[in-house]
C-alpha cells in the first residue's frame, strides 16, 4: 500500500497509539487533525520521494524550496534545500528551520515567491485546489 487514511467524527488520538504500539517500526502516522491521520510504510514521506524526483532530473538539493503546513509535510520540509511553513500550522514552530509564510487565504507562498524569486507575478487560486 502506499498510504491509508483514517477519519472519524471524533477524536482518535487514542487509535493513533494502539496502531503505532502494535506495527512499532513497520508503519509511520501522519496526524494534521485529531479526527484524521495517514499510515505510510516506515521510512515513506515526502522527503524521500523529493530527494527521488531530484536524482532523477538531476536537482541539486540546496536549490530546491518546499512549503508545507501539516505533519505529513515534516520530511519535505527537513530535506528541501529551503522550507517555507505556513504561519499557525502545525509545520510553522515544530520543524520548519527556513521561513514562516502566510496561509494561503492570504497567498502567502505567492507573496513569497514574488518577493523572493523575482517573479512578476504568481497566479495563484486558492479555489483551483484539489481539496
Amino acid at each position: 500500500f502506499t498510504k491509508i487514511i483514517v477519519e472519524t467524527k471524533g477524536d482518535i488520538s487514542a487509535l493513533r497509539v494502539e496502531i503505532l504500539k502494535i506495527f512499532s517500526g513497520k508503519l509511520a502516522l501522519f496526524q494534521p487533525t485529531k479526527s484524521h491521520f495517514e499510515i505510510v510504510a516506515a521510512g515513506t514521506d515526502k522527503g524521500n520521494a523529493a530527494a527521488f524526483l531530484a536524482g532523477h532530473y538531476g536537482v541539486d538539493q540546496k536549490m530546491t524550496l518546499a512549503a508545507g503546513d501539516g505533519d505529513s509535510d515534516r520530511g519535505l520540509l527537513r530535506w528541501a534545500g529551503m522550507g517555507l511553513a505556513v504561519k499557525g500550522s502545525a509545520a510553522d514552530s515544530k520543524w520548519c528551520r527556513d521561513i514562516i509564510i502566510g496561509p494561503p487565504q492570504l497567498d502567502g507562498l505567492a507573496q513569497f515567491l514574488e518577493k523572493n524569486c523575482y517573479l512578476d507575478r504568481v497566479e495563484y487560486n486558492i479555489m483551483s485546489r484539489p481539496y
